[in-house]
């Protein structure tokens, strides 16, 4: 079994919007693939999961299995970078309620996606719905 990657996000300057954006997706990016990869695997190992937050999400990526826990630590430099006060950065967590996160992560990824494509006053679908 391939060792697991864990998930290093590079720095964000905020006080430049361009050069934050592109640190972003890139991390974006860079946790999709090993996402990806761990998906392709079958394993929860590498994965990640969103937890809804305040305004927006947490996201933590799964790196240990052990029965029915999973150990998870928080992903920073994707532009929502929320860590749940009763989580903490690191935890171990059941794994039958992680595997119902992937959808919702999926489901987030697509929005801001779509947001961003859109951003510039064209009218945007989401839910069903136009805003």
């Amino acid at each position: 079994m391939r060792k697991l990657e864990r998930y290093r996000p590079d720095p964000v300057d905020f006080h430049s919007w361009e050069e934050s954006r592109k640190a972003m997706d890139g991390n974006w990016e860079k946790l999709r693939r090993i996402d990806g990869e761990a998906k392709i695997r079958g394993s929860l190992l590498g994965r990640y999961i969103a937890e809804p937050y305040a305004d927006g999400q947490a996201f933590y990526q799964i790196t240990r299995v052990e029965g029915n826990k999973v150990g998870i630590s928080v992903c920073s430099g994707l532009g929502d970078d929320w860590v749940i006060p009763y989580w903490g950065a690191v935890r171990s967590y059941q794994t039958q309620l992680c595997r119902g996160k992937h959808p919702q992560a999926r489901r987030y990824q697509r929005t801001v996606q779509e947001a961003r494509q859109d951003r510039y006053g064209k009218a945007r679908k989401v839910n069903g719905a136009f805003t």
